[in-house]
């Protein structure tokens, strides 16, 4: 008989099959330039966003940057965040969102590897490229 550990295992091993491997070379800077204007104007008439500080993020190498956001599984922050980092710096220089596999799995949510989204692991971090993290608050 089929036991309740075995029956998890095998839904998470369903799961984990369907979650795309991170391949930096998905990321398409021809395709993050076309959506910055639109997306600037939703982040600034909807989320009102005001992103400062940009200055204080080294102009090359890598960095990590790590914040705190309770939006759920698709956090307006790492997208204005996102849009404001490619703004600043441009969309030539490579950044990462690490994003959880929940998000990666959301089928509305294809078009992420586009912009530089992945699933969190060592890939962004081993060739040493810029990446952000917003792990959620625990409320």
């Amino acid at each position: 008989m089929t036991g309740v550990a075995d029956i998890l295992d095998w839904a998470r091993q369903k799961v984990a099959a369907r979650v795309p491997k991170a391949d930096l070379d998905q990321r398409d800077p021809d395709y993050i330039r076309d959506q910055l204007p639109g997306l600037w104007l939703l982040a600034s008439l909807y989320f009102r966003a005001d992103v400062r500080g940009l200055d204080r993020i080294p102009a090359a190498g890598p960095v990590l940057l790590v914040g705190n956001h309770s939006g759920g599984n698709v956090p307006p922050d790492t997208f204005v965040f996102t849009l404001a980092f490619c703004s600043y710096f441009g969309v030539e220089r490579p950044f990462y969102q690490l994003v959880h596999n929940l998000v990666a799995l959301y089928p509305a949510l294809r078009w992420l590897p586009s912009a530089g989204s992945k699933k969190p692991g060592p890939v962004a971090f081993s060739a040493r490229r810029p990446a952000v993290g917003l792990p959620a608050a625990a409320y």
